[in-house]
């Protein structure tokens, strides 16, 4: 199985665990009303909590990684109900925040401090979910953490995860008219946010933006098959506001998506090597799929 190669960190990684490490106890103080504990929500929005979505299926003994756990609350709320957890996170500060919440909770597993872009060690075949909510996906080249993900999933293992909305990306996240277009969708620049914490620090975050293309290709050229794709909506009828977040006033979210939530499962068979069979002999690409158990001989 291809790993990627011990990196020397990217100064965007830098950047964002410098900031993350500065900010993180103010950051969950301040959105504590927002990432609860006793609900698994996959956004910032109405109509998302995974009681209803079920996005992760029936977790109960699966092996689960969360991706840029922050201070865990999702995983916990997992774990709480049988999944078997871990959680990973480029900021030391996020994870010592969630070892305060783990001991609110009654719960303990292991926190990993690491890059989701290499994580060598996991071992391949490794996890039956792996998961993130508005977590590591969204700071990381998502070709090289698609690729480890696919490393260390099972075969038919899900990879699930939320993030903002490309088109989220094109709007103003602060002020008072948020739905004037300030950016081109087709503008593949990384989003930069200076800005001075509550202690006078100066720190960068640094976010990637990525098409529905980007994201979908990442994907299945990394060898997943994406079977679901989230837009939660918003309804101007909706009793709801986000509690903590400027970014999401209702009448914005109301008409354009703030979210997208991804589905895919690791297909046992690269998509490279199923488009050559496809345009070479079907009888090869029937054995193949025959042998990995996609196809089966019965006949009706």
């Amino acid at each position: 199985m291809k790993k990627n190669k011990n990196p020397t960190l990217s100064d965007y990684i830098i950047k964002n665990q410098h900031a993350w490490d500065t900010e993180a106890w103010d950051y969950q103080q301040e959105h504590a009303e927002d990432l609860p504990l006793d609900r698994f929500i996959w956004a910032a929005a109405p109509n998302t909590d995974e009681t209803d979505l079920k996005i992760l299926g029936d977790f109960r003994g699966k092996k689960i990684l969360e991706l840029g756990c922050g201070a865990a609350q999702c995983s916990i709320w997992l774990a709480k109900r049988g999944g078997d957890c871990v959680g990973i996170d480029i900021s030391i500060e996020q994870l010592k925040y969630a070892k305060i919440l783990q001991r609110k909770a009654g719960v303990e597993f292991p926190l990993i401090h690491g890059n989701a872009e290499y994580m060598p060690f996991f071992e391949d075949n490794h996890f039956d979910i792996v998961f993130s909510v508005f977590g590591a996906v969204g700071f990381v080249d998502i070709n090289k953490c698609f690729r480890e993900v696919y490393r260390i999933l099972k075969p038919g293992g899900i990879f699930a995860f939320s993030w903002f909305s490309p088109i989220f990306n094109c709007f103003p996240r602060s002020g008072e008219n948020q739905l004037e277009i300030i950016r081109s969708y087709f503008d593949k620049s990384p989003l930069i946010e200076k800005k001075l914490t509550k202690k006078g620090i100066l720190v960068t975050y640094v976010e990637f933006h990525y098409t529905y293309e980007d994201w979908f290709r990442a994907l299945t050229e990394n060898g997943f098959i994406v079977d679901l794709i989230l837009e939660p909506p918003v309804k101007e009828n909706d009793d709801w506001e986000s509690k903590t977040w400027e970014m999401f006033p209702k009448y914005k979210v109301s008409k354009i998506p703030s979210t997208t939530i991804w589905r895919a499962f690791k297909s046992p068979i690269k998509i490279q090597n199923l488009r050559k069979l496809i345009f070479s002999k079907s009888d090869e690409l029937l054995k193949m799929l025959t042998e990995k158990g996609g196809v089966s001989n019965e006949k009706n």
